[in-house]
């Protein structure tokens, strides 16, 4: 059986080479630790619950305010038998100061001005650099940490293992520089267009009525565009307006129309099944003659003559009731009679 590789390349501890059980025994011990399968019986394991605070713990809190001698005796006191034995991998070493001028430098070529978590710059000195090169702000990625684990924590951009960290000013030296930028250059552009209309165009010059001249012009061309918009507006809602007008006169003159004509139809219908109402006696000979003679010929109009005049003033007296005769009570519709 070869003997278990391990990291450092040290050779392991003399009770590792010559007692196999007490090298199992630290191995099921680094298990039981860790939480890992092959440890204690999982019934045994006691869950380790999340604390319920918003805030993460304050042992990752101080973390990136240790330095790196404190670091090494924390990381000294976490290793179990099984990892200081190198039976099984230990984990990361925290980076030493050089290393973390390589690391700032790299993430400060990529002038990183935003946390990536939350999307707001780096305007105070709370940020924190992994070892990955990635900032975040302290209370974002310590946040994170509280609601992923801080156990198997991660950088949040490229999944790399968080093991270390510290503060870093980079992203304010950025932000900083920024808006120095920023304001200078407005300023700096005021500065240079009071300077040349001073010089340039000074008071009463002909360049500066010219000048004052153009910029009127400009605003005037506004005001007249803004003012034929708006008149185009009202134009349009006045075309649409009557556009609507028309369309609902011309349904309701087809309604009326239809209406008509099933009033007439209606009309029709009862003349030809009751005919004419009054009673022989009181209907004189010639109208005996004229109604024979119009229904032999299968007109249902009525064929008495009245004068337009007497009509029209018959009709205003009953402007919603069906027309009828005043002699035979019959449905009539007017049609002109030439003049003898």
């Amino acid at each position: 059986m070869s003997e278990p590789e391990h990291s450092g390349g040290s050779s392991p501890p003399h009770w590792v080479r010559s007692n196999t059980g007490s090298a199992a025994a630290a191995i099921q011990a680094h298990y039981s630790i860790k939480g890992l399968s092959g440890g204690r019986p999982l019934g045994l394991m006691k869950k380790k619950r999340p604390p319920r605070g918003r805030m993460a713990p304050q042992g990752l809190a101080r973390k990136s305010e240790l330095s790196y001698d404190d670091k090494m005796l924390q990381y000294a006191a976490s290793l179990t038998v099984a990892e200081k034995a190198g039976l099984v991998e230990s984990p990361r070493r925290p980076l030493t100061e050089e290393e973390w001028k390589t690391v700032k430098s790299l993430s400060d070529s990529r002038s990183d001005v935003s946390c990536s978590i939350c999307r707001e710059p780096f305007r105070d000195t709370s940020q924190l650099i992994l070892a990955c090169t990635h900032s975040f702000h302290q209370r974002c990625f310590l946040s994170y940490l509280h609601y992923a684990g801080s156990e198997t924590s991660k950088c949040p951009m490229c999944r790399a293992e968080a093991h270390d960290w510290t503060t870093h000013d980079g992203g304010l030296n950025v932000w900083r520089t920024k808006c120095a930028t920023t304001i200078q250059c407005r300023w700096r552009g005021y500065i240079q267009r009071s300077r040349l209309m001073r010089e340039q165009l000074p008071p009463g010059s002909l360049l500066r009525r010219k000048y004052t001249l153009r910029m009127l012009e400009a605003a005037s061309r506004r005001a007249e565009h803004l003012g034929q918009a708006r008149s185009d507006a009202v134009e349009k809602l006045l075309k649409d307006m009557d556009r609507t007008t028309l369309e609902s006169s011309r349904v309701l003159r087809e309604s009326l129309a239809a209406l008509e004509m099933f009033r007439k139809s209606s009309s029709l219908d009862k003349a030809e099944d009751s005919g004419p109402t009054l009673p022989d006696a009181d209907i004189p000979n010639w109208l005996h003659e004229a109604v024979a003679n119009v229904l032999e010929r299968g007109d249902c109009d009525c064929p008495i003559c009245y004068d337009h005049k007497c009509l029209d003033s018959f009709e205003s007296f009953k402007v919603f009731e069906t027309r009828s005769c005043p002699m035979c009570r019959q449905t009539y519709d007017r049609r002109p009679w030439p003049c003898m």
